[in-house]
């Protein structure tokens, strides 16, 4: 049988094994518009409700729910430019939270090229990022593997776009042709026009 002090000694050390293993896990939830707002329960309850059963869901791994909100009402996912966002961003920065779970990622960000720039950001700080209902897990292998396709096809996208923009400022050749054309020709007239105050010969 252990002595009081040895019971007392085996909870601290599980407890602190306990708080080296959790994982805290933010949820976060946006609408892109106001629509139902002020009702009881909204597509932002809804999102977080589904976040919450899924962070429950993982609780043998340590996952934690983290008490902060971070909801966005009436926010397009066309930029970043959002509050809850930006709290959350920095929450991650400080190195607060090891797990965002979205219900689609779609919630995070619309833009391609935002998103991957957020995923860039969770890696920095060893965050992973996971969508309930498309089982997108950054912390898998899986999960990694679409993370690379996708940053993989934002910069095809980037470089695509860059290339589109450099050939549509140049000239096209026909356009060359033609200024040149009109500059030649008009050099032509100038020259077979008489000088001022000469007189043709017969």
């Amino acid at each position: 049988m252990l002595a009081p002090s040895d019971v007392t000694s085996n909870l601290k050390r599980q407890k602190m094994n306990e708080k080296q293993n959790t994982k805290w896990c933010a949820v976060y939830t946006r609408k892109s518009t106001d629509e139902n707002l002020n009702s009881d329960f909204t597509s932002l309850d809804a999102q977080r409700e589904s976040g919450e059963a899924f962070i429950k869901s993982r609780k043998a791994e340590g996952w934690q729910l983290y008490p902060e909100r971070f909801d966005d009402p009436a926010y397009s996912g066309g930029n970043t430019n959002r509050p809850a966002l930006q709290r959350l961003l920095a929450t991650i920065r400080e190195g607060r939270i090891q797990t965002v779970v979205a219900y689609k990622y779609d919630r995070m960000s619309r833009n391609i090229k935002d998103f991957v720039k957020i995923l860039d950001l969770f890696d920095k700080h060893g965050v992973a990022f996971v969508s309930v209902t498309q089982q997108f897990d950054t912390s898998t292998s899986i999960g990694r593997i679409f993370q690379t396709m996708l940053m993989g096809f934002a910069r095809l996208r980037s470089q695509t776009w860059a290339a589109t923009a450099s050939l549509s400022a140049r000239p096209s050749p026909s356009t060359s042709r033609s200024r040149k054309c009109r500059t030649s020709c008009g050099a032509v007239r100038i020259a077979q026009r008489p000088a001022a105050g000469s007189r043709s010969i017969p």
